[in-house]
């Protein structure tokens, strides 16, 4: 059984990527461009959401080395101030999340700097649950009473999700 960690991965991204965020944001509001400076900044484009997300795609298709698979990314999120915009994708296979799977395509000027991924791949299961969301609930219920009262109980949010454990699913 995989122990968890205090924070996941993908958590720890989401927090890199605010501190980016409100890094970036104070950087801007810090560093009012006067003059021929302040002409270039407003020739800086502004990206739609939709256009970050295909220049994201783009890129992770144009590097096999990454074995991503854009069907199974799935936008999470957008974020964009002035020139740097960043899109966040969660990996799904048939559907259903892959715990930690995350990539993450950083822009700036509407062209993709670097990106920080941790996509799984060679995922190979069946999707197809072989007990209903009654029994495993009843299961986890069961299991929970037999817990010494002593002994801490994490409760997350009920989601089937696909975990990688020593190279396997």
């Amino acid at each position: 059984m995989r122990l968890m960690a205090k924070y996941s991965i993908e958590t720890i991204l989401i927090l890199g990527i605010i501190f980016v965020a409100v890094y970036s944001l104070l950087y801007v509001s810090i560093q009012k461009p006067t003059g021929e400076a302040a002409k270039q900044t407003e020739e800086e484009k502004i990206f739609s959401e939709r256009e970050i997300e295909e220049k994201a795609r783009e890129y992770f298709a144009q590097k096999p080395e990454l074995g991503i698979n854009n069907n199974e990314l799935f936008l999470k999120s957008v974020n964009q101030t002035g020139s740097k915009s960043f899109a966040a994708f969660e990996q799904k296979f048939n559907g259903i999340k892959v715990f930690d799977g995350l990539s993450v395509a950083y822009l700036i000027n509407g062209k993709v700097a670097f990106a920080k991924t941790n996509y799984f791949k060679g995922i190979n299961v069946t999707t197809i649950p072989k007990i209903s969301e009654e029994i495993a609930l009843e299961i986890v219920k069961n299991d929970l009473e037999n817990k010494q009262q002593s002994q801490a109980i994490n409760v997350w949010k009920k989601e089937l999700a696909i975990i990688e454990s020593n190279g396997k699913y």
